[in-house]
């Protein structure tokens, strides 16, 4: 079972060459947090970056689930994210003071990936139509 991790999935790695390596498969450890996305909606043109499954502290079937990240195009020419954890900002800074939360498992801090995979994101809705 999935512990968490933010499993990297075909469209995922489409946004974020190069990845230091990471190929379909691979994981951020602990990036994702005890509160997630499910399955997602039927959306034209939605893209998975990632899926897996992960637990909420419960025991039992009622404490598994599946977190699921996307990106799929707005109903205005936009672009949206769905990190699919309250954890992304995590892997991306660690300003002074930062104390990192710690429930039911916790994040493994700054992590180069996530960060470009932010990156290339961000690259992407500026270049969506409506950013024009």
């Amino acid at each position: 079972m999935n512990r968490r991790n933010f499993i990297a999935q075909s469209s995922a790695l489409a946004l974020s060459p190069p990845l230091i390596g990471m190929k379909q498969g691979d994981d951020i450890p602990g990036l994702v947090g005890w509160e997630w996305m499910g399955m997602p909606a039927d959306i034209p043109g939605l893209e998975v970056m990632s899926t897996g499954k992960t637990r909420n502290g419960t025991k039992g079937p009622k404490g598994e689930g599946v977190y699921t990240a996307t990106m799929y195009p707005g109903p205005k020419k936009n672009l949206v994210f769905n990190a699919a954890t309250c954890w992304w900002a995590d892997a991306l800074s660690e300003p002074p003071g930062y104390v990192r939360p710690k429930v039911y498992t916790e994040p493994k801090g700054v992590d180069a990936r996530a960060q470009r995979i932010t990156s290339n994101i961000f690259d992407r809705i500026k270049q969506s139509p409506h950013a024009q």
